[in-house]
């Protein structure tokens, strides 16, 4: 099983539309997001 944890700029990229970044995610079976991201995702910090 591949395991992949979203950081901030993987998140980030992505929702920008950057390939490289949504083929990586796609690769993994398993993806997590620490409550962390989510908050700066949440806050924009």
């Amino acid at each position: 099983m591949n395991e992949f944890a979203l950081d901030t700029n993987n998140v980030s990229a992505h929702l920008r539309g950057d390939a490289a970044v949504g083929a990586q995610i796609q690769a993994n079976t398993r993806l997590s997001m620490p409550v962390t991201v989510l908050g700066e995702l949440y806050f924009k910090a």
